[in-house]
């Protein structure tokens, strides 16, 4: 078990979450996501591609899914939206797709822990961070 600032995380599966990735995520994420049985949909698959930010995070709260995305602009939405929204940021430059990979597995409990509500998750080589709205 780990503790992230009042957050208790188990180290067991979690249930079934939903996850939408934005374009600039790489595409290898969504393989670690479903080995853990989550469903996820990335924009290409349900041709929502290059739609602005308040679109993608519209459709997330529809969805009741999880946003992951490397773009910053989803931590700055408009606050109707932040107020609804679920979003992990990983926060990694350059984009190394095998060091994003395994960021994300080691914060994915956390992440799916601390975002049962609305607000943010970033994530950056060495922490995960939860931005209650």
């Amino acid at each position: 078990m780990r503790i992230y600032k009042n957050i208790v995380c188990s180290a067991g599966a979690s249930k079934s979450v939903r996850f939408i990735l934005d374009e600039c995520v790489p595409k290898r994420i969504k393989s670690i996501l479903q080995k853990n049985r989550h469903e996820v949909t990335t924009l290409i698959e349900i041709h929502k591609q290059g739609i602005n930010n308040g679109a993608v995070a519209v459709y997330s709260i529809a969805q009741n899914a999880i946003i992951i995305t490397g773009a910053e602009d989803f931590l700055h939405l408009k606050q109707n939206l932040q107020k609804q929204c679920r979003v992990i940021y990983i926060k990694i430059h350059p984009q190394d797709p095998l060091l994003i990979m395994n960021v994300v597995k080691k914060h994915l409990n956390f992440s799916i822990d601390a975002l049962k509500s609305p607000g943010k998750v970033v994530i950056t080589e060495s922490k995960a961070q939860f931005l209650p709205v």
